[in-house]
């Protein structure tokens, strides 16, 4: 399948399944465009990634949007779906070649990590293997530090 031929610009949502892809060929258990039953409402998260019981979110946005990824991440920490949660920028302007897939692997995200007690700040040309590593670094800070505790707390 010819990526170009069937769209201009590829989606969020794709990108964020393909993402999800992506970070499940490496390693992490990841699904794109979950839906979750928080009681008695119907939450929608980007990417969902369980790493050894911790539950984390991913949020991705085109450049642009960032205020409204923050909030979007601090939101879902707040309701109790996630205990980290990633904030992911998407580049603009894909490099289009014959998959999605191919495009992605190949782009470069900008990324903040939240949890509970704060964030990563902003980091650029992140890509996909850096931003596994980004995410089982958060894994390991989550046990190491007990985020999971604070947050009872």
């Amino acid at each position: 399948m010819v990526l170009s031929s069937f769209f201009a610009k590829p989606t969020e949502p794709a990108l964020n399944v393909t993402l999800a892809n992506l970070l499940l060929r490496r390693g992490l258990k990841a699904l794109g465009e979950v839906q979750i039953h928080k009681g008695k409402s119907l939450k929608k998260p980007d990417v969902m990634i369980v790493l050894n019981a911790i539950k984390m979110i991913l949020e991705g946005k085109f450049e642009g949007q960032r205020k409204m990824l923050e909030n979007q991440c601090k939101k879902r920490i707040e309701e109790g779906l996630c205990d980290i949660a990633i904030a992911v920028e998407y580049e603009k302007n894909i490099p289009i070649s014959d998959s999605l897939e191919k495009s992605s692997e190949k782009m470069n995200f900008t990324a903040n990590v939240y949890w509970i007690t704060g964030n990563t700040g902003w980091q650029k040309n992140v890509d996909i293997n850096e931003l596994v590593k980004m995410i089982r670094s958060a894994y390991t800070r989550a046990v190491s530090n007990d985020i999971v505790g604070e947050a009872v707390k």
